[in-house]
Formats: C-alpha cells, structure tokens, sequence
C-alpha cells in the first residue's frame, strides 16, 4: 500500500479513539463490557480477541492491583 506524504504523518481517528477506550477503561471510566463493545466496534476485532486485548489492562485504582503489606506482629 502506498501512502501519499501528505497522509503520512495522520493518525487513523479510530486508531485514536480505541486508545481512548482503553485508556478510560483503565481509569475506570468504562466498564468492561462497555470497553470491549466500543474497542471490538472501533478496532474490528473479534470479541475474543479485544476481551483478551482488555483483560489485560490493569486499571487504576482496582483494590485487586494492590499487594497488601504483611502486619507486623506486636511484641
């Protein structure tokens, strides 16, 4: 595929809106079936390829993402 120099440089708006899918999925903006349905329907990927695409984002601020300290036992 030959590109002209003019649209070289451009950035496919879908390309830039299933970023920002995953980006407000990480922040915890969408759910997890809301992300996959918008990135599925942007990317065109298949369902389980965007469901195994997305489950691997960790989102920010999930309690799950945490390794809790150990308690320190009194003496």
């Amino acid at each position: 595929m030959a590109r002209d120099k003019a649209n070289e440089n451009e950035i496919d708006p879908k390309v830039i809106a299933g970023i920002n899918v995953l980006i407000d999925f990480k922040r915890g903006l969408l759910t997890y079936k809301k992300a996959r349905q918008q990135f599925r329907a942007l990317t065109g990927l298949s369902n389980d390829i965007a469901e195994k695409f997305i489950r691997g984002i960790v989102k920010i601020n999930n309690k799950n993402n945490v390794i809790p300290f150990p308690k320190r036992k009194k003496k």
